[in-house]
């Protein structure tokens, strides 16, 4: 009795780490797909075919065009330096979360804030 005590006690505490790490470790695949666009914005800067902050849109400049969020893709936008990620609509945990990277230069190296819900949900 006391063994299975103890493995209801360790379980109880195990899976909702599990959880958390499961989550985080599948926020990772919108990241992912954020550092696309990311690249794609340093490589325009670093070319100089973007004339300031608000020349940074999807779809300009060799930027990729926005990728709307469906239940089996991430929707990403970028809009006046700000890459936004949000979590497919899948119905999970994960289910609209949001992460931001916003431009704070226009010069090489490109310093990036990091923003959005996924750091106060513990998600990235």
């Amino acid at each position: 009795m006391i063994v299975v005590a103890i493995l209801g006690i360790l379980a109880a505490v195990a899976l909702p780490a599990y959880q958390t790490y499961r989550n985080r470790a599948a926020f990772t695949e919108a990241l992912l797909a954020l550092s696309v666009h990311q690249n794609f914005i340093v490589i325009a800067v670093q070319a100089g075919r973007l004339a300031d902050m608000d020349a940074i849109q999807e779809g300009e400049n060799g930027i990729p065009f926005a990728q709307e969020r469906t239940e089996t893709t991430h929707g990403i936008h970028v809009h006046s330096g700000e890459i936004r990620v949000t979590w497919k609509n899948d119905g999970s945990a994960l289910d609209g979360t949001n992460y931001t990277l916003t431009a704070q230069n226009f010069e090489p190296p490109i310093q990036w804030v990091e923003g959005g819900n996924c750091l106060s949900r513990g998600f990235c």
